[in-house]
């Protein structure tokens, strides 16, 4: 049985330092997908769910949303 290899780049920092912008240009020079956290959490939020009102809580405060929010998502 072979084994499948899996690389990834995350980037951390705060708000409006172009983790974005810089993942897509990576994404976008080596072939590979850019997924954003942030971009599906505020999509989540805007839905009407009890989770999405944790999240939101969550981003309206700056801090990160605990793991439960993040799995029932």
């Amino acid at each position: 049985m072979g084994t499948k290899k899996f690389n990834a780049v995350s980037g951390v920092g705060p708000p409006g330092v172009g983790k974005a912008d810089l993942a897509r240009t990576l994404a976008e020079a080596t072939g590979r997908t850019h997924l954003s956290v942030g971009h599906m959490l505020r999509e989540e939020a805007k839905k009407d769910r009890e989770e999405a009102q944790m999240i939101n809580q969550s981003i309206q405060m700056g801090v990160l949303v605990d793991t439960v929010s993040m799995r029932a998502s």
